[in-house]
């Protein structure tokens, strides 16, 4: 018998590139996804839009940095806020989001229904549940390493951060897959 082969079509992506400030994507995200560009590593998630089209957010750090504490199965909202300043000359500026959990229930079968406002913990709960959603997310990033400026943005603050890497709770990655500057969770 002689083996054919056929061609494999992929499927077609839907990116979302927004241009304009305000403009927003609902809907509920499915997950994320690591890949690679040029040699440098991505992180892109997935939504589900009330059209039951599933759209690619675009690798920007501070999106990404937001979106990697919300739980997958959530209801979320993404509004493009432009660019903020430019830190260092020769640096593209940030491209800035808002991002917004729904308090709705979550698609079946994808864990427990999110709160409209997160409940005040005790710093020790907070760390926690830092911690918590910073292994969560470590595992879709190459070398299973968060980017720094993701991991600031779900401390939500530098001294949290600073408070972490002093405690020895996260620690800088030495793995080669891994982005330069990026962060590990002590386990």
């Amino acid at each position: 018998m002689i083996e054919e082969w056929a061609p494999v079509k992929g499927k077609d992506r839907d990116y979302w590139k927004p241009e304009k400030k305000g403009e927003e994507r609902i809907g509920t995200l499915l997950r994320g996804e690591a890949g690679e560009y040029k040699g440098k590593p991505t992180m892109q998630y997935v939504i589900m839009g009330d059209d039951e089209k599933e759209t690619y957010t675009p690798n920007h750090a501070v999106l990404n940095g937001k979106l990697l504490t919300v739980k997958a199965g959530s209801r979320v909202k993404i509004v493009y806020q432009g660019t903020g300043e430019k830190k260092k000359k020769g640096q593209n500026a940030a491209e800035m989001y808002d991002v917004f959990v729904s308090n709705a229930p979550r698609q079946a079968g994808l864990t427990e229904t999110p709160s409209a406002a997160p409940p005040v913990v005790p710093q020790n709960e907070k760390i926690k549940k830092i911690l918590e959603d910073l292994k969560f997310g470590q595992s879709m990033f190459p070398g299973n390493s968060i980017p720094e400026v993701n991991v600031i943005s779900a401390c939500g603050d530098e001294a949290t951060f600073k408070h972490l890497k002093d405690k020895g709770l996260i620690y800088p990655s030495v793995s080669p897959d891994a982005q330069k500057g990026s962060w590990r969770v002590t386990t």
